[in-house]
């Protein structure tokens, strides 16, 4: 079996922080405290608590797209997965959102993530190396719509069910981005 990296550990232990409280009230000393680490071994591979989120964030997110996305070619079931990932970690990312003054810089970490990952997957796909800039831009809207209905679900204030937020991230798909789907 293979032993956890540092950054695994400390990404651990600030998920289970995060099942107590808000991003925004855990400490980068409590992080590396609670991981048996120390908070120069945290600053080694991070360069704050929002950093390590992100990272958190980005890796899960980029391992559904590469498992899923790439190998079988079906948007519908990478959002019914990626769906199914908020759900499961819905108590923690909903504390990394939160924020006490408003909402956490990690909502623009999660649209940057989503948005680069997108484009990647969408070039990878239509096998084209760099998109327009009109069709990077609809990319951009898209990835900016998903995270808005996401972070909405997340904090409760939506009515949707999570299948339906999985059908409506299928649905406004657009049409320059579904062809190159087939």
């Amino acid at each position: 079996m293979r032993k956890m990296t540092a950054k695994e550990v400390l990404g651990i232990t600030l998920k289970e922080l995060a099942l107590e409280k808000t991003l925004d009230r855990i400490s980068v000393s409590e992080i590396a405290h609670e991981s048996g680490y120390s908070t120069a071994t945290f600053y080694r591979h991070f360069k704050d608590k929002y950093d390590l989120a992100d990272w958190i964030y980005s890796n899960d997110i980029a391992e559904i797209i590469n498992t899923y996305l790439i190998k079988e070619k079906s948007w519908s079931n990478v959002l019914t997965i990626i769906t199914d990932y908020y759900v499961n970690n819905k108590e923690y990312l909903s504390n990394f959102v939160r924020g006490v003054d408003g909402d956490s810089p990690f909502v623009v970490s999660m649209f940057k993530t989503n948005y680069s990952l997108f484009l990647k997957a969408f070039e990878t796909l239509s096998g084209i190396d760099e998109f327009d800039n009109e069709t990077e831009i609809i990319i951009r809207f898209y990835s900016y719509g998903c995270i808005s209905l996401t972070y909405e679900w997340l904090l409760g204030s939506d009515s949707l069910d999570i299948v339906g937020l999985s059908k409506v991230f299928d649905n406004m798909l657009p049409e320059q981005l579904r062809r190159f789907l087939s």
